[in-house]
């Protein structure tokens, strides 16, 4: 959705339609932070698939600065699977695994202590290219003539939480209880969707059809 539209939800909330208390700068940064927000809490909101070169004779690919962290790898360009293996498995089992070469990568590990690398195993003797989901960062600043960085069904908790964000600046109490408010119904607003996704997943389907 475009940013304009976003702001003029936002000040429909606020009751300040032609900008006197809040300026458009005041409510680009919100809408900025809000897009952080909602990024944390659903990395899905902003997923992207990108193309990760693991170098040869290395066991692991930095992500590029665009990318948060990894939601899943897709496979090789190749059109190898790619399976994910915990990183205690591999050290339990085959405690050299860093050291071990082979001509297709078979598998993934991926920390989320350690977000901005992603390893692999076997270390590829050529240089692959691996097909990664991964949760985009939402960009830090937003215009008017932009658009938003997270997928549109996410726009109204966009829009509760930056007039929440406006709402801080106030001193009454009134403000801030206004600001929970959109805050939390912000928050209820994700966890719907987090249901409803949860509920229409492949993978729910699947165990439907198995029973």
């Amino acid at each position: 959705m475009n940013v304009a539209g976003v702001i003029d939800r936002v000040r429909v909330l606020l009751q300040d339609p032609t900008g006197i208390r809040w300026s458009d700068t005041e409510l680009l940064n919100a809408i900025a932070e809000a897009q952080q927000f909602v990024a944390n809490v659903r990395p899905d909101s902003t997923s992207s698939v990108i193309d990760l070169v693991v170098t040869a004779d290395t066991f692991y690919s930095e992500l590029p600065s665009t990318a948060r962290r990894v939601l899943d790898v897709l496979g090789t360009s190749a059109g190898d699977t790619v399976t994910n293996v915990k990183m205690a498995v591999l050290d339990r089992h085959a405690p050299a695994w860093r050291t071990e070469s082979g001509s297709k990568i078979k598998h993934y590990i991926y920390e989320d202590r350690d977000p901005s690398r992603l390893y692999v195993y076997p270390k590829p003797t050529s240089d692959t290219t691996l097909r990664v989901l991964v949760s985009a960062n939402p960009s830090n600043t937003v215009s008017l003539s932009g658009t938003l960085s997270v997928d549109d069904s996410y726009v109204a908790s966009i829009v509760d939480l930056t007039a929440s964000r406006a709402l801080e600046k106030e001193s009454s109490s009134a403000s801030f209880g206004k600001a929970g408010s959109f805050k939390q119904a912000a928050m209820d607003r994700m966890k719907i969707i987090s249901g409803a996704d949860a509920s229409n997943s492949p993978q729910a389907n699947e165990a439907e059809v198995r029973k």
